[in-house]
């Protein structure tokens, strides 16, 4: 009844509008001679509205059709047969019995937010000119002990991406998460925490929740310091980014991040941005009583401006001035950290490309840079070590399956800061090759080299050599 209700109403809508459409062409036609000094405005207005009103007539009949066709399928609109009611009683639960199955066979959050796997599954084959216990590829190097080698799975990623519905103030809302299972107990030098061989247990490397607003955005979670977005390539250097202690500041920890993107002109951008960053205040190797007055973590202000241009969907030229600047506190006394810092990228052409970060000014430990960060002089007067460091990478991408990955940096501490045995300086270079072997598999191999020098006035050097099997997800 309902159905045949319907295609009555549009049947007597279509004639009132016919009827109409009848109307206004007479009396247009009428008063045509009369209104001749206001011809060109006035009769246009008339032609336009006829005009959609006889596209709105043939809509309607069209829609007449449509439904007279449906009820002459569906049987009498009077009442529908007991057949037509079971075929529908039968489709309805075929498609409940779809729902029931695609909920249990699809990841979704309590909430019915939309979850996605990522991460990879690597295996590392690799070789060390020098032992550096359960570390694959350490920081610095400081023993003289014999070659080894091995493999390891303990660097394979395991992530959560999350999307979320509109939030606060129409923001939409999406987050991640990585884990890990490598060894790292905190510190540049070779010793493995206890027992790290025998329970590989997950590891969080980094978290976020964000707030997208557009072209503005707030971030809550853990992440490199803002300061040092980048990172070389390698599938050899994954539990900790490469060149970690030699020029890459990296140190994951809890942050907020509000950032803030300017489009200038097509192709240019401008990303404010700006952060409360927890250092990492562990890596000073005090003695044992003043170890115990140290806070472990400060908060540090943080900003970064980005400057960036593309050519079409690739980058071609980025450039960002940064700074940082907390203060850590130990045996009642405070030591500034410092730091100013620029990063970039340039890719003149598609297969060449260009990228690095470079940094400057004293207490650097704290993000993560080579250790220590300060002194306690036998006075009790804390001192700052100053520093400055950097990396740069070349990549080249011969073919779409193969790209090639030439990168280096350094990270010196100024050597009439530091009184003991401490690292004045770590070096590091590498070379890898990268190949598809299909869309989301990869063989790597990779040879670098380490040379860190002691205020001793000894080096220590390491061959790292690996090859790598990676399957992304």
């Amino acid at each position: 009844m309902e159905k045949a209700t319907s295609a009555t109403y549009l049947e007597h809508r279509g004639g009132a509008l016919l009827g109409l459409f009848f109307a206004l062409s007479l009396a247009a036609l009428a008063f045509a001679p009369l209104a001749r000094a206001q011809q060109d405005p006035e009769i246009r207005q008339i032609l336009d509205r006829l005009d959609r009103l006889e596209r709105q007539n043939a809509e309607l009949r069209t829609e007449v059709q449509d439904l007279r066709k449906q009820l002459a399928m569906t049987g009498s609109p009077e009442a529908p047969s007991a057949e037509s009611v079971e075929k529908l009683a039968d489709r309805v639960a075929v498609q409940s019995t779809r729902i029931e199955e695609q909920a249990q066979s699809k990841v979704e959050s309590l909430q019915r937010f939309p979850i996605r796997i990522t991460g990879m599954v690597l295996f590392n084959a690799y070789t060390n000119s020098r032992s550096e216990g359960a570390y694959s590829s350490p920081i610095a190097t400081s023993d003289t002990s014999a070659r080894s080698a091995g493999g390891t799975l303990s660097q394979s990623i395991l992530g959560l991406e999350f999307f979320g519905p509109g939030t606060f103030l129409g923001g939409k809302i999406r987050g991640n998460i990585q884990m890990d299972f490598y060894p790292y107990g905190g510190s540049y030098t070779a010793t493995p925490p206890a027992g790290a061989l025998d329970n590989l247990t997950p590891r969080l490397r980094t978290g976020a929740l964000i707030i997208d607003w557009g072209s503005r955005s707030l971030m809550v979670g853990r992440e490199k310091p803002l300061i040092a977005q980048r990172d070389p390539d390698s599938l050899a250097q994954v539990g900790l980014p490469p060149l970690s202690g030699a020029g890459n500041l990296w140190d994951w920890q809890p942050q907020i991040r509000l950032e803030q993107n300017l489009h200038i002109t097509s192709g240019n951008t401008v990303t404010a941005q700006a952060a409360l960053y927890s250092t990492h205040e562990t890596n000073t190797q005090l003695p044992d009583p003043l170890a115990a007055t140290l806070e472990p973590a400060r908060p540090g202000w943080e900003g970064r401006v980005q400057f960036a241009h593309r050519r079409g969907d690739e980058p071609y030229f980025e450039l960002a001035p940064g700074f940082h600047y907390s203060v850590s506190h130990v045996a009642g006394d405070s030591i500034a950290s410092q730091l100013v810092t620029l990063d970039g990228l340039f890719r003149p052409i598609h297969l060449l490309e260009f990228s690095g970060a470079f940094f400057g000014g004293q207490n650097a430990a704290g993000l993560g840079g080579l250790g220590p960060g300060f002194r306690v002089a036998p006075d009790g007067e804390a001192y700052a070590v100053n520093s400055r460091g950097g990396w740069l990478q070349m990549a080249l991408f011969p073919t779409q399956r193969l790209s090639l990955h030439f990168f280096g940096g350094a990270q010196v501490n100024r050597r009439s800061d530091l009184v003991g045995y401490y690292p004045q300086s770590n070096i590091s270079f590498a070379g890898n090759v990268y190949y598809r072997l299909a869309p989301n598999v990869f063989l790597a191999f990779e040879a670098a080299q380490v040379r860190t020098a002691w205020t001793s006035g000894t080096t220590n050097l390491r061959n790292h050599y690996d090859l790598a099997l990676a399957y992304k997800f």
